[in-house]
């Protein structure tokens, strides 16, 4: 073990620049994979809250200014309701009001008030769905009390193709980046073995083991996938930083984003099985 470990240093040291280089590949890699996965994660927590914001509004029908709570019980007996909120005109044309930046313009020559009183329906996260929202919609229509029913079927969209597309394109992203990294620390190792052809043979004639011939080079791939993993964390920390403290007060939605501390152990935990596995299918080739 102790002639493994000095050949391996000795090794990293003599072609350092190769070794740099595939080092410095590999955290680049790594990086820009853990963004990916960050950005996955914050998509996805966004998914989360974004059903809870999702309602289906309905209409009542003109003169009902007084809290039906008649309706309110029959609309809270739909599946996959959550809540409803009664909305009176007069709450809605002060929510009209607060929602305009210069309402004055718009409603200053508005005579009386045209807003219909509105139930707002908080729907369940299993049930924000295309079809589970139209069938919602649509028992909601078939009451007498009620004039219209209507959600915002853009945002349901968006919600769906989010939820089925984020975790789809970033676990490509990192299954792509994965494989080219460990292509790079492969190929570093298949070279470093052509540069000790000479000696590999002397080691064979002398009898050596395939493990004490190929352990040194396992040693090189895990120090320089693990010093890459090491580097990519570092490469990660500013960046989030930067996010909070440089960006984030023009981009707020930077600044909201979270790190899962899991990426801590996991990044130099990644670059140590990259470097390992890409040097493991290099030493691979040695015949015996």
């Amino acid at each position: 073990m102790s002639y493994a470990l000095n050949t391996a240093l000795s090794g990293l040291w003599r072609e350092k620049w190769v070794n740099f280089l595939c080092t410095f590949t590999i955290a680049a890699g790594l990086l820009i994979m853990s963004m990916a996965l960050l950005a996955v994660f914050n998509v996805q927590k966004v998914m989360e809250r974004m059903p809870d914001r999702f309602s289906v509004l309905v209409f009542l029908k003109d003169g009902m200014n007084e809290r039906p709570d008649t309706l309110i019980k029959k609309m809270q007996a739909l599946e996959g309701i959550k809540s409803v909120r009664f909305i009176s005109s007069q709450e809605a044309l002060k929510e009209l009001r607060a929602a305009l930046e210069d309402p004055d313009l718009v409603l200053g020559e508005l005579e009386g008030n045209p807003l219909p009183s509105s139930l707002e329906l908080r729907l369940e996260r299993d049930a924000v769905a295309d079809q589970s929202v139209r069938l919602i919609a649509q028992k909601a229509g078939e009451f007498e009390e009620v004039d219209d029913v209507h959600y915002a079927s853009s945002v349901l969209r968006v919600i769906q193709s989010l939820q089925l597309y984020a975790k789809g394109a970033g676990l490509a992203i990192i299954i792509i980046l994965g494989i080219a990294v460990l292509f790079v620390s492969y190929s570093t190792v298949k070279l470093l073995l052509y540069r000790k052809q000479d000696e590999i043979d002397t080691l064979k004639y002398l009898g050596a083991t395939k493990g004490f011939i190929r352990a040194p080079f396992l040693l090189e791939g895990a120090f320089m996938g693990t010093l890459a993993g090491m580097m990519a964390l570092a490469g990660l920390g500013l960046l989030y930083a930067t996010m909070h403290m440089e960006i984030g007060s023009s981009l707020p939605i930077l600044a909201a984003m979270e790190a899962p501390l899991a990426l801590l152990p996991a990044l130099p935990a990644a670059g140590l099985a990259i470097g390992v596995t890409g040097a493991h299918m290099a030493v691979g080739k040695i015949r015996f």
